[in-house]
């Protein structure tokens, strides 16, 4: 899964009173702006669209390791076998 960064303006003084005070409760605006985003996507994306996502993500942290270990050793495997295997990621 490929991860974004967001950027966004806000004053210094508001930063820095938002990030006293959410120390203060044991957390980092990182953690609640990933929350926030978390809630924006459950409220805005359609439940289809989420469950695709979900089962894309799914389906390639099930890629096997072993696959691509043989391929880099040149053990098992055709050569078309093995850019194949290269080739999906």
């Amino acid at each position: 899964m490929i991860k974004k960064t967001i950027t966004i303006n806000c004053s210094n003084e508001k930063y820095e009173a938002v990030r006293l005070y959410i120390k203060e409760r044991g957390s980092t605006i990182e953690k609640e702006l990933s929350n926030a985003l978390d809630q924006l996507y459950l409220k805005t994306v359609p439940s289809s669209v989420r469950a695709f996502i979900e089962m894309k993500e799914h389906s390639q942290k099930k890629a096997p390791a072993t696959d691509i270990a043989s391929a880099s050793t040149g053990s098992g495997g055709t050569e078309d076998e093995e850019s194949t295997i290269w080739n999906r990621n």
